[in-house]
């Protein structure tokens, strides 16, 4: 077989690449083998940052990452070493060819990522761009969100919660909306606010109206108020001319749950209020990742990490 010469840079950009790359190169195939499987520590940490470890949204992206950034650096370092030690002639191996080596990469890294991302997605975490400001002034048209998906059944959930939901009548559609009515609820929406199985919410106006854009682009004037929904204060947005109110009555099945925007003229004009079969819940929004402002193109910093939910 050919002689060729070892290189430690070759080794440390290989593991960069894939951890135990670079040992296979230099080859250390048992060392490979131990590098690999715990290259996947970071996102495990992630993950379990989610699936109910004690630890905040930010802390488990923080041990994430900085476990994933040591482990890395740690890796390219140990591999530079093995290979320099190994020393510098060594017989080329039929495994040592480039091709061999983008194979491995491809089914070790760029597979699994692929498949660990659409199961974080389908089971854990997706994120919701928002394009109506029918959750304002909680959530506003450019926001990204993000929703834990684990939160699907109303065993999970608590009214007042911010959720994602399809459209029944356009499944293809995600509705961000605030949860107001659980199975069985009697509930009437009328220009004097909120009332929740004959009982009147509890809710003060805010001093002063306000321009907000509601639906279609328009800018209208709105009364503010405070509501109290099991204990939780939120603000919604109403017509500041009561008699544009509409009024509406619902009495929710065992099966169905009633949500609004808190933006409700706007919400109204874009989707009236309508019971919601409760398999339609797609989980509850825990997160403003990021928000752009969708006229201008410039971000608002102001609302980045910005926390709906708390586990």
């Amino acid at each position: 077989m050919e002689q060729k010469s070892r290189s430690a840079a070759v080794a440390a950009i290989l593991s960069l690449f894939m951890p135990g790359l670079g040992h296979l190169y230099a080859g250390r195939w048992r060392l490979a083998l131990l590098f690999y499987p715990i290259a996947f520590l970071g996102p495990a940490l992630f993950i379990g940052g989610f699936a109910g470890l004690d630890w905040s949204l930010r802390g488990a992206f923080r041990v994430a990452s900085w476990t994933w950034l040591v482990f890395a650096v740690g890796a390219c370092v140990h591999a530079a070493w093995t290979a320099r030690r190994a020393g510098k002639e060594y017989r080329l191996r039929p495994y040592n060819l480039w091709y061999f080596y983008l194979l491995l990469w491809f089914a070790g890294v760029a597979l699994p990522a692929f498949g660990i991302t659409r199961w974080v997605q389908g089971n854990l975490l997706t994120r919701l761009d928002l394009v109506t400001d029918g959750m304002a002034p909680t959530l506003l048209a450019g926001d990204m969100v993000l929703v834990d998906r684990r939160a699907r059944t109303l065993s999970r959930l608590g009214r007042a919660d911010v959720i994602a939901l399809q459209d029944p009548a356009d499944p293809e559609t995600i509705r961000v909306l605030r949860l107001v009515g659980l199975p069985g609820d009697e509930i009437e929406l009328g220009p004097e606010g909120l009332h929740l199985n004959g009982q009147a919410v509890r809710r003060e106006e805010v001093a002063g109206a306000a321009s907000e854009h509601s639906a279609g682009g328009k800018v209208a004037p709105v009364a503010k108020f405070a509501e109290w929904l099991d204990g939780q204060k939120i603000i919604v947005l109403e017509a500041a001319d009561p008699s544009a109110r509409r009024s509406k009555s619902f009495r929710l099945g065992p099966d169905e749950i009633l949500a609004l925007g808190d933006n409700r003229a706007a919400a109204q004009e874009l989707a009236p209020p309508a019971p919601v079969p409760r398999a339609n819940v797609l989980g509850r929004a825990i997160l403003v990742m990021a928000s752009r402002d969708p006229k201008t193109g410039a971000w608002r910093s102001e609302r980045r990490n910005l926390p709906l939910a708390f586990f």
